[in-house]
């Protein structure tokens, strides 16, 4: 029997293994308020990757806590408002919705600073299980939040002086924060951005290789120069950039099938990178019925899964779906490889 590190590794290189990894995403609400459930999943279906011992610093400009009910300000000075206990906030005012302010404004480098880099390594030293960093790197949408929404797609697609250097002063923080990263015990590190929407890619593809395909494949080069894995969050219809994240180095690519052409997808880059992917569809993952969770596994199992490695179970478990919604979804990743499986 692997243990847990052992199953992500075979995974990622895509090498025979006994079941696909679990990765279980709790939201901070669900752990505020529904603990008891948290410690039933995690003693039935224990996930193979766990995140480092961890806690951000608190930066200069914060004030409140985050998924508090009320108003908290972030350590870039974006401002959120929370309808309740529990439930992220929404962003309602911007430090840069002025442009004018870009050129005085002061990344909050005291994150990157006062990281605790030997708690992080003495959590990475205390578990059998692959380790991945969760960091905040997310130039697309810090700087949407920086600039507010409408301000900042105008600015990128006008490619103006203060959007160009905001995005300098983005990629200097950001690579710095994938260095410090890639020096500690982790055995991965994970960035994020949403780039797509119903219709497709939130940006013309020719702007989005122009202005963000170069920090990312920078950020690979620095993790696989540390030999870490890199793991990459997005959403929505990527369907034209999967193949760029793919040539510049990503690992394991998390997306929202139901929003994709999975299967083409999937048939064409299985054996190039590994999927993180769990069921995207709120109707299914919250109003269920169970028999529908169980059906979306399949789908995706009969799409990737072939005892080979290159598929990640996720789950992202939020405050409005149910526990039994959870366990039926991991339930269904222990049943017998489809008949499929075998053939290929």
């Amino acid at each position: 029997m692997p243990t847990a590190r052992e199953r992500v590794l075979k995974t990622l290189r895509h090498e025979a293994t006994d079941r696909a990894p679990r990765d279980l995403w709790v939201a901070p609400g669900v752990e505020m308020l529904r603990f008891d459930e948290v410690a039933e999943i995690q003693f039935r279906y224990p996930s193979d990757l766990v995140r480092p011992d961890f806690r951000p610093p608190r930066g200069a400009r914060s004030k409140g806590t985050p998924c508090d009910a009320g108003e908290y300000i972030d350590a870039w000075g974006c401002v959120f408002r929370s309808p309740r206990r529990g439930t992220a906030g929404e962003l309602v005012a911007s430090p840069l919705a002025d442009a004018s302010q870009v050129a005085a404004y002061r990344l909050p480098w005291e994150l990157i600073e006062r990281m605790n880099l030997s708690a992080i390594n003495r959590s990475c030293a205390a578990t059998s299980r692959f380790v991945l960093a969760q960091t905040d790197v997310r130039p697309f949408e810090r700087f949407q939040l920086l600039r507010g929404r409408s301000a900042s797609l105008a600015d990128l697609y006008q490619a103006t002086k203060p959007a160009r250097d905001l995005l300098d002063m983005l990629h200097d923080y950001y690579a710095r924060e994938i260095e410090v990263w890639a020096g500690t015990d982790v055995d991965g590190v994970a960035f994020q951005d949403e780039w797509g929407t119903a219709q497709g890619l939130a940006l013309p593809l020719d702007a989005w290789r122009g202005l963000f395909k170069p920090m990312y494949r920078e950020f690979c080069e620095i993790l696989r120069g540390r030999d870490k894995f890199a793991f990459f969050r997005t959403g929505g219809n990527v369907a034209e950039i999967f193949g760029d994240l793919v040539e510049i180095g990503i690992d394991a690519i998390h997306c929202q099938p139901a929003r994709l052409p999975f299967e083409s997808l999937a048939a064409q880059y299985r054996n190039r990178v590994t999927f993180w992917v769990g069921i995207d569809d709120p109707h299914v993952l919250v109003q269920g019925p169970v028999a529908a969770i169980h059906g979306g596994v399949r789908q995706l199992r009969a799409a990737l899964d072939f005892g080979r490695g290159g598929i990640i179970a996720q789950c992202d478990w939020t405050l409005d779906v149910p526990f039994d919604h959870v366990a039926a979804l991991f339930e269904q990743w222990l049943a017998p490889l489809p008949a499929h499986a075998h053939a290929r």
